[in-house]
């Protein structure tokens, strides 16, 4: 999956992708271009597949972090697959 930022200002929505062909470079990308703009928009959502250690195995987990201007903090959801 290609990492993702969902972008909302003034009720519209923009969605950037970041496709290269390592995963370790499109979330550095993502990342990047998310914390030149997060202070621009009213809301964002970063979208990317990823792995998680349990039990001494990786597992495969999609990872959305969401965070609007009204929240200090952003939530982060993982979900495996």
């Amino acid at each position: 999956m290609t990492p993702l930022v969902i972008l909302e200002k003034r009720e519209k929505r923009k969605i950037l992708r970041f496709e290269v062909s390592i995963q370790h470079e499109a979330m550095k990308n993502a990342k990047r271009a998310l914390s030149e703009i997060e202070n621009e928009v009213d809301a964002w959502a970063l979208v990317c597949e990823g792995q998680i250690k349990s039990n001494g195995l990786y597992i495969d987990v999609i990872t959305i972090a969401v965070k609007s201007k009204e929240m200090t903090n952003s939530l982060i959801f993982i979900q495996q697959f």
